[in-house]
Parts: C-alpha cells; sequence; structure tokens
C-alpha cells in the first residue's frame, strides 16, 4: 500500500484500491456515528472525514473509476458540507464515465441533486437516462413524477399520453390514461379529456368514474346529440330501475327540447315506457311528441294510457286535463261516440271540477247541435245536480221539467222536475208546468 500506485501490477492495483475503499468506508462509518453523536463529537469525525477522504482518494488512484469508491468519495465531501465539490465531483464522474458505467453515474447525480432539493437537476438527469433507455418504462414513470412534483402539467400529460401508448401493464396503461384525461380538463382541453376517458372505457367498460366523466363531459362540451345517443346505448344496457329511467329521460328531453326532434325524442320516452308502463312523464312527453309530429291516432293512444293511470289524488288534474284532450282528439278525426264516452266518463269521474263541468257542457252543446234531445235533458240534470248556485239549480231543473214535459212528453219525470224546482224556491213557471203536468194526467 505504500507504494506508488503506478508502479504496481493491475491485481495488486485492483486490491490496493479495495483496501483503501474499504479503510475510507469504515472512516465514514466512523465519521456518521460521530456526527450523530453531537457537538462533541464534531471534531473527531473531521478527522475521521479528512482520514475516509485520504483513503479513498489512495483508492481512486490505484482504480481511477472504481465505483464504490466514487459513491463514498462524493459522500464524504457532502458530509464535509462541500455540496459544489461533490457536484463538481459527481459531474465529473458523468462525463469521464464509459458507456456501461454512464447510467450508474447519472443515477448517483441524480439522487443527490434530489436530495438538495435541484429538482430541475434531477429531472435533466432522468432526461438524460431516457435518452439511453427509451424503452425504459420505468424511467419514463419516475419523469412523470418528477414533472408532478414541479407542476409542469402541460409537459405531465404529453409524458402520460406516451405512457399510455407503452405501458405493457394494463391497469398501469389505465391509470396513465385516467392522469392524463384530469390534466385535460383541467387544462380546459374537453375533448383530449373526452378522448381519454373514452380510451378507458374501450378497455374497462365497467369504470364508473370514466363513464359519469365522459357524461359530464359531453353536457360541458354541448355536445347534445352523442350524448343522447350514448345515454340510450347505456340505458339498453341495464336493468330495470332508476339508472335506466334518468339515461332514457335525459336522452329523450335531449331530443325532443335542445334538439327538437320529435320522431327520435318519441321513439326514447316509448323505450322509456316499455320498461316502465306507468310512468306519467314519460306518458306526457311521448303524447308532446305525437303532437308535434301531427299524429292524432298516436296521440289519442298517450291520452287513452294517461286517463287510465294515477288513480290518486295528485295525478287527478292530470287524469282530467288528459282525458279533455282525448275527447277533442276524437272529435277531431271525426270519432264523435268515442268523444262523448270520455266525456261521460270525465263528467261521471269529477262531476264538480273544472274537467267535468268541462265535459258536461261540450256534451250539452253537442246534443243540442245533434237535436238528441233524451241526451240533452240527460245532461242537464247531471248539471243541475253538480251545481252550488241556488238560482242556477232552479233554473235548470225547471227548464229540464218543461223539456221533460213538452218534448220528451215525460209527465211522471216533468212533475218530479216541477217538485224539486218549488221545493228550491216556488216560482210561477214551475207552479204553472206542475198545474199542466197534473192536468194531463
Amino acid at each position: 500500500a505504500a507504494r506508488p500506485s503506478g508502479t504496481l501490477p493491475s491485481l495488486a492495483r485492483i486490491a490496493a484500491a479495495t483496501w483503501f475503499s474499504v479503510a475510507g468506508a469504515l472512516a465514514l462509518a466512523v465519521a456518521r456515528g460521530q456526527l450523530d453523536g453531537g457537538a462533541p463529537a464534531e471534531g473527531r469525525a473531521a478527522d475521521a472525514l479528512a482520514l475516509a477522504g485520504g483513503s479513498l482518494d489512495r483508492a481512486l488512484e490505484a482504480v481511477p473509476e472504481m465505483g464504490p469508491a466514487l459513491e463514498l468519495k462524493v459522500e464524504v465531501l457532502a458530509l464535509q458540507g462541500d455540496d459544489a465539490a461533490a457536484a463538481s465531483e459527481l459531474a465529473r464522474q458523468v462525463e469521464r464515465a464509459a458507456p456501461e458505467e454512464l447510467p450508474a453515474a447519472l443515477e448517483r447525480q441524480i439522487a443527490f441533486r434530489r436530495q438538495r432539493g435541484d429538482l430541475d437537476g434531477a429531472l435533466e438527469g432522468i432526461e438524460r437516462l431516457i435518452r439511453l433507455a427509451p424503452d425504459d418504462v420505468e424511467l419514463s414513470w419516475r419523469h412523470e413524477a418528477l414533472l408532478a412534483q414541479l407542476g409542469r402539467d402541460a409537459q405531465r400529460a404529453v409524458a402520460l399520453e406516451a405512457l399510455a401508448s407503452r405501458e405493457p401493464n394494463l391497469d398501469r396503461r389505465l391509470l396513465a390514461l385516467s392522469m392524463a384525461a384530469r390534466l385535460a380538463e383541467r387544462a380546459g382541453a374537453l375533448d383530449r379529456a373526452l378522448a381519454h376517458y373514452q380510451q378507458i372505457l374501450a378497455v374497462d367498460a365497467d369504470d364508473e368514474f370514466a363513464r359519469e366523466s365522459v357524461l359530464d363531459l359531453l353536457r360541458a362540451s354541448g355536445r347534445v346529440a352523442e350524448l343522447a345517443e350514448l345515454r340510450i346505448a347505456q340505458a339498453a344496457q341495464l336493468p330495470d330501475g332508476p339508472a335506466v329511467r334518468q339515461a332514457l329521460s335525459e336522452a329523450a328531453w335531449l331530443l325532443e327540447l335542445r334538439l327538437d326532434r320529435p320522431g327520435p325524442a318519441a321513439r326514447a320516452w316509448q323505450a322509456l315506457l316499455d320498461r316502465e308502463p306507468e310512468d306519467r312523464i314519460a306518458l306526457e312527453g311521448l303524447l308532446r311528441c305525437r303532437r308535434a309530429q301531427g299524429d292524432v291516432p298516436g296521440q289519442i293512444d298517450a291520452l287513452s294510457r294517461l286517463t287510465q293511470i294515477a288513480s290518486d289524488a295528485q295525478a287527478l288534474p292530470s287524469r282530467l286535463a288528459s282525458g279533455v284532450a282525448l275527447a277533442w282528439a276524437h272529435e277531431t278525426r271525426g270519432q264523435l261516440d268515442e268523444a262523448a264516452d270520455v266525456l261521460a266518463q270525465l263528467a261521471a269521474g269529477d262531476p264538480r271540477g273544472v274537467a267535468g263541468q268541462i265535459a258536461t257542457w261540450t256534451l250539452i252543446e253537442r246534443a243540442t247541435a245533434a237535436g238528441d234531445s233524451a241526451a240533452l235533458a240527460e245532461r242537464l240534470g247531471e248539471l243541475a245536480e253538480t251545481s252550488t248556485a241556488r238560482p242556477l239549480r232552479r233554473a235548470l231543473i225547471e227548464d229540464l221539467a218543461w223539456m221533460r214535459a213538452l218534448v220528451l212528453e215525460d209527465d211522471d219525470g216533468a212533475a218530479t222536475s216541477f217538485a224539486q224546482a218549488n221545493a228550491i224556491e216556488p216560482a210561477v213557471g214551475a207552479r204553472l208546468g206542475a198545474l199542466l203536468v197534473a192536468a194531463r194526467r
């Protein structure tokens, strides 16, 4: 060991270098222990570091590029507080390293820079490593992590997109796509984010987050036609329940209101009704679409179904209004008997309500126009029974009495009606009518 290294044969130089490296490592370990011991040991630690540095210099004289000695040399400089010298030594090692030793030298430089908080320098080292091994996916992930620490989202998005195309592991590929999509969303690149989420769904159709993200992005970007088409396709894959109702309803509303396409909207509402036949909202939507299409038979079908569902009190106004509309739809087609049947059902179902009153008066008008005295008398009787105003009720009953007496020649019915009118409020006309009927009988 005391002889100059240049005078030693190669094997002896290696042995000497190993000896001095071990001595340097031991001295370095002593220095670390003394530094951990606190201030009183700092002086002894400096001596140990100087001894370690000298031993390592001797080792590197014997074998200049001995890896372990180079690493220890940098650590000695760093512990001595000479970061500049340590960085310079690392740079020298990188520049002088043989091709097969360059990756290890760069790794030492990257680790040193990261420990000192020099993330830009560490990134530069990683990028240099990637140029040496462009197919190393792990290096690319390390590169992406550094970009994330530096907050360089634009570069990170590019790196993640590249990783998504190169990563052999499926889970990590999906992770890269997901992170790239979120970065694109953050940057406002909605189309690019949408493309990434669609790539995820092409591989994993059950990814709920990606599926919901696609819907949100289509809504945010105003791509209404695509959204409606996607919701219909999703509904076809869903079991009956709230999810399918929500999907088909959204598609139908978009087609009906945003795109003004009543035909496809009607098909969407009908698809929902195929799943849930008594969905009143879907029936009302189908009815609106049929009206927009001018499809009277379709309107009649939808209105007929509306009048048959929802028997609860809250749905009664809607059911009655649907009944009136159904009667008018029948009348539009010239189906007067069907219209009359619907109106009669309405009048009987809610005689004192608005819809019932409308139905009764409509039947009265039709009976008058048709000259059907019997039907007119029946409707007048129904109207009189439901009237709460005494003068109006008495007048209606008296009119009915005279119709029975003079037109229908129903003396018994006329006598009953005149008696009812006089019981409410005696009047000359009703009294004379009662005498006339009595005389005829």
